[in-house]
């Protein structure tokens, strides 16, 4: 599931939209199906669709704020320590050919 998840990080280029299931909800089923989760749940277990359904109002209400918010600090996209998003899609896409490789080793970035 891990290995699913970051090989879709960043989700955009907006970081106040973190998260793939509050923030951009349609991740998270792709993610679960592509890593053949299951839930651990016993009581009442719930597939990402579902959880998808809840968190989908909440999304739409919230990107256009965070879209105003984003650009009302950050016009030219930088982030604060001045490292771009395409910096840190240039990051992710390092870390994902390390794991293609065959590499396992935790990269600090």
């Amino acid at each position: 599931m891990f290995q699913a998840y970051r090989a879709r990080w960043p989700w955009n280029k907006n970081e106040l939209q973190p998260c793939p299931m509050l923030e951009n909800p349609a991740i998270l089923p792709a993610m679960v199906a592509e890593a053949d989760a299951t839930s651990t749940e016993y009581v009442a277990p719930e597939g990402p669709e579902k959880i998808m359904e809840r968190t989908v109002p909440y999304a739409r209400e919230w990107a256009p704020v965070a879209k105003r918010l984003w650009e009302e600090e950050h016009p030219d996209g930088e982030k604060y320590d001045g490292a771009s998003a395409d910096v840190v899609s240039t990051r992710s896409k390092l870390i994902r050919e390390q794991d293609k490789d065959g590499e396992q080793e935790t990269v600090l970035v």
